[in-house]
């Protein structure tokens, strides 16, 4: 009797301590800005529809999107949206690559050489609904946006919160 005692005191022991250090509590990435606006650039092509989904999955993570001034121009210090979308052509069905980066601009006009505040890249190949690829790709930037970090607006020096 004591021997089964011992036995599932140690079991369950150990199931306490994995479950306390293999599952920390999450903790969510949390960016701080002046004023969490966003600005993006429009496209003509059929990305439109992609760039209306990201904006929408921006606001939920508290961003406010505005397009940029002359679809090219930003102030010096804001952040800015970069959605590219690559469809290579290798078999039938067309796989989706994403890319997904928000900058925080240094000029007046986005540069390679900003600062990256987050950055994801996704190639999806499944589901193979169509064969143009439109629902990969929708996939692919929800896919992206899982780990963008939610704004907190902290104000302005002297602003009161």
């Amino acid at each position: 009797m004591q021997r089964r005692y011992k036995i599932h005191l140690g079991k369950t022991l150990f199931t306490l301590i994995t479950l306390l250090t293999v599952s920390p509590m999450a903790q969510e990435y949390i960016f701080e800005h002046n004023d969490c606006v966003l600005r993006y650039k429009t496209y003509d092509n059929s990305e439109e529809e992609l760039l209306k989904m990201s904006i929408d999955l921006l606001k939920e993570r508290k961003y406010k999107a505005k397009k940029m001034i002359d679809n090219k121009r930003l102030l010096a210090g804001e952040l800015y949206f970069d959605l590219e979308v690559t469809r290579p052509r290798k078999n039938i069905f067309t796989a989706c690559i994403v890319n997904v980066a928000i900058r925080k601009a240094k000029g007046s006009l986005p540069t390679s050489r900003d600062e990256t505040i987050f950055r994801k890249s996704i190639r999806r190949r499944v589901p193979r609904i169509t064969f143009s690829g439109g629902e990969r790709c929708r996939l692919a930037v929800k896919d992206a946006f899982v780990h963008i970090p939610t704004c907190k607006n902290i104000g302005y020096a002297g602003e009161k919160k």
